[in-house]
């Protein structure tokens, strides 16, 4: 499907943004956008489910959301791009690279786990509760209201139970062969602990970011844009 997008920037390059669960285009990144469309065109993607791109087709969404958002380059002719991904995001950012290699010029990943931890089910079962509870909060039905145009809570609530989580593709990020940054909240201990067998690998950056966990760009952003406008003027 042709994903809503909102375009920033007319530089030359394009870096192409993708939120983490329960975002949109709008409410992520906004501090990064206003830096990077200073010297890039900025794609910022509403992902499958979310902001004005609805949709209850939500099996095998990681796939079908890459192919959304290269479909969606296409009708733009964006050819090739940086990606930068936030959490759901960056596991999207890695199905697209696994797809589309020769069409990435650079990856910037963060709120991943790369492997699956002795805890994980643990880890999941506690943000399962913690979001059913959100959920039901007036405060947030009020925000998702306004922010999506589709059923959000059954977006971010069906996969609940599940093991969902597409390690045999966060593990490929150790043979990657395009220049990729990582940066991972110093608090964000799961992520931490997942991400020693990438250090072999020259084409992996490598950025723990302080007083910060899994969302390092509404956390810290100041010192997260920071680091990815060093890495992307580092690689050009």
């Amino acid at each position: 499907m042709k994903l809503n997008f909102y375009e920033h920037g007319k530089g030359k390059d394009t870096v192409v943004l993708l939120h983490s669960g329960g975002e949109t285009a709008l409410t992520e990144n906004e501090f990064l956008r206003d830096k990077l469309s200073n010297q890039y065109k900025v794609i910022s993607l509403d992902l499958r489910g979310h902001g004005k791109s609805p949709t209850d087709d939500l099996d095998d969404y990681f796939n079908k959301c890459a192919n959304d958002v290269l479909e969606t380059l296409d009708t733009l002719n964006i050819k090739t791009f940086h990606i930068i991904g936030a959490s759901i995001g960056a596991l999207i950012s890695i199905f697209i690279d696994l797809k589309n290699p020769d069409r990435i010029q650079s990856i910037i990943l963060f709120g991943i786990t790369m492997k699956r931890t002795d805890d994980w089910m643990d880890l999941c079962k506690e943000d399962d509760d913690r979001l059913l509870e959100i959920v039901e909060m007036d405060e947030v039905i009020e925000h998702m209201n306004n922010i999506h145009e589709g059923d959000w809570k059954h977006l971010l609530t069906h996969e609940i139970g599940k093991d969902w989580y597409p390690f045999e593709q966060t593990r490929k990020l150790e043979n990657i062969h395009v220049p990729t940054l990582i940066c991972i909240g110093e608090n964000a201990k799961h992520e931490l602990a997942s991400i020693h067998d990438i250090k072999n690998n020259e084409n992996i950056h490598l950025a723990v970011i302080p007083f910060s966990g899994h969302l390092v760009s509404e956390i810290q952003p100041e010192i997260y844009s920071q680091i990815v406008m060093k890495f992307l003027s580092n690689i050009e």
